[in-house]
């Protein structure tokens, strides 16, 4: 169901720079987005180095953080390997299994959903992923 925004309400973008969906972008106004294989994941990676269920991008009042879910390749971001949770930036970049993912937000004063959804670039076809709050 829609819900109305205000000014202050950001949008996040999760852009797909490398790995077997490069190309896509996961737009998500929700709370929380976890990343993995399973078919809960509301971004669904077809990586073989990739978790079931990965990590978790969690968003508070204050910041928007990574934790990695006790993958077994470990959760990258810049770089370096993520231990307990780390704040995301706008243009940081995470590594999960072969797959790099870049995290992107801005202000957002429009009517927004709290499903991610996801974007072919390359095609412009656009689908709803599905999110579990």
């Amino acid at each position: 169901m829609p819900v109305e925004t205000t000014p202050a309400t950001r949008l996040r973008l999760v852009e797909v720079l490398d790995g077997p969906l490069r190309g896509m972008q996961y737009v998500w106004t929700g709370s929380r987005m976890i990343i993995g294989r399973e078919q809960d994941c509301q971004v669904k990676l077809q990586d073989a180095a990739v978790s079931r269920h990965h990590c978790v991008l969690l968003q508070d009042d204050y910041a928007v953080r990574v934790r990695d879910l006790g993958s077994r390749n470990g959760t990258f971001l810049q770089g370096k390997r993520v231990s307990g949770e780390q704040i995301l930036l706008s243009g940081d970049v995470l590594t999960i299994g072969q797959t790099q993912l870049k995290f992107q937000e801005e202000a957002q004063g429009t009517t927004a959903s709290h499903q991610p959804t996801a974007v072919d670039v390359s095609t412009t076809r656009t689908r709803t992923a599905q999110i579990l709050m």
